[in-house]
């Protein structure tokens, strides 16, 4: 069992919805160093918090928010594609990961303070249009098995 999911399971699994959770910050995964490279991070752990979770857990249905509970770190991880998040939407990037032919996308915020540079995750979803991403700028994606910028 995954950290995000020992979280979910003590502090989040069946509060009502828009409950206040105890607020905790964990490691969600730890970045290849390809996507660590071409993002130009700095660190390779990538952060979640309760209220993300319990955000997918209130807004997303529960077969979507058990898969991003287990599978989700593969979408951050091992991304297929990295886009350049919009100005008006919360984060910095999009990491996109198709799974068992479904497409997922998580947006990735990157906070500095006193010039330590802390990754995290400030949502996750399943794509519903495949048209969503065609207004993103491409940073990164994988081809032939071989990373491409």
């Amino acid at each position: 069992m995954s950290n995000a999911e020992k979280v979910f399971e003590k502090y989040i699994k069946g509060t009502p919805p828009q409950a206040i959770v105890r607020d905790l910050t964990i490691v969600f995964c730890s970045l290849t160093n390809a996507v660590q490279r071409v993002c130009k991070f700095r660190v390779a752990n990538v952060h979640i918090t309760t209220k993300v979770l319990k955000k997918n857990y209130d807004k997303r249905t529960a077969q979507e928010n058990d898969f991003l509970l287990k599978s989700g770190w593969k979408v951050v991880r091992i991304p297929d594609e990295i886009y350049l998040n919009k100005s008006a939407k919360r984060g910095d990037y999009l990491f996109a990961k198709r799974i068992n032919n479904d497409l997922y996308v998580a947006s990735i915020e990157v906070e500095f303070s006193n010039n330590i540079e802390t990754l995290y995750v400030v949502s996750m979803f399943k794509v519903r249009k495949e048209s969503y991403l065609s207004n993103y700028k491409l940073v990164w994606s994988w081809k032939g098995g071989e990373p491409s910028s």
